[in-house]
């Protein structure tokens, strides 16, 4: 990967985490632009839809063009990932690769 885009909604919700949240996130998403995929948690969604596992942190996200687009954050409060977010990533996707 070459490049990291952080969306309004993800960049949001890392905006108001601690600061040391914040460092394993960015280090995280380093290594995802890394291409060092074997070194974080990634759970496949729907289609191209993915979720980065970061303690109670989750970002959907997808690839596209050798970009990663970190579409939204939230607190995983159960075990499934709220159908709300993973339609709004894909309705992104949709646009981004249109």
């Amino acid at each position: 990967m070459s490049e990291i885009r952080i969306l309004d909604r993800a960049s949001k919700f890392v905006e108001a985490l601690s600061i040391h949240n914040k460092a394993k996130v960015a280090a995280s998403m380093s290594m995802l632009r890394d291409g060092r995929f074997e070194l974080v948690r990634i759970k496949k969604l729907r289609n191209k839809i993915k979720e980065l596992i970061v303690k109670d942190c989750r970002f959907t996200f997808f690839i596209h063009d050798s970009k990663l687009y970190f579409v939204s954050g939230f607190i995983k409060k159960n075990n499934k990932t709220p159908k709300h977010e993973i339609d709004y990533t894909e309705n992104i996707y949709k646009l981004i690769t249109k």
